[in-house]
């Protein structure tokens, strides 16, 4: 009795083509490029627009630059602590109050028109109008009817 028996080539997991990462081989027919699906299309997009992939980059070094809407909302910061600083050591002249107005003579008033009269709300619908099922007329059948709508 003899048994075959496969023999495959044991190594180490290749590397993520976008991210230079080790890919699982587990569970798999077919050799895994990509360590995700994500890194799958990256590739994809670097290959199309022309760019290196993520593990042919320089690596970068030294502090990150600062996103412009983080730059930005730290000079707005700094622009109103120095509006609030200038305007406490500004001093400012207070102007004098407004004088009272005159009162208008009461013959010169207009009074408002008086209020219409409500207008009679337009009946919508058979229940509204206060007919109910009973009351709706049915057709009567005709002699030459074959089968009646209804019996009585």
């Amino acid at each position: 009795m003899s048994d075959d028996v496969v023999l495959r080539k044991v190594g180490p997991d290749p590397e993520c083509r976008w991210c230079g990462e080790p890919v699982s081989q587990l569970g798999t027919r077919t050799p895994r490029r990509y360590c995700k699906r994500s890194h799958r299309q990256r590739a994809y997009e670097a290959e199309r627009l022309g760019l290196p992939m993520k593990r042919d980059r320089p690596q970068e070094t030294g502090p990150r630059p600062v996103p412009a809407p983080v730059r930005r909302a730290q000079e707005d910061r700094g622009a109103v602590l120095f509006l609030a600083d200038a305007m406490e050591r500004a001093s400012v002249d207070v102007p004098a109050p407004a004088p009272e107005p005159t009162p208008v003579p009461a013959a010169e008033v207009r009074r408002p028109a008086p209020e219409p009269a409500p207008l009679p709300r337009p009946v919508r619908g058979r229940r509204r109008a206060g007919m109910t099922a009973a009351a709706i007329p049915l057709p009567e059948p005709t002699r030459g009817d074959a089968m009646p709508l209804w019996e009585d």
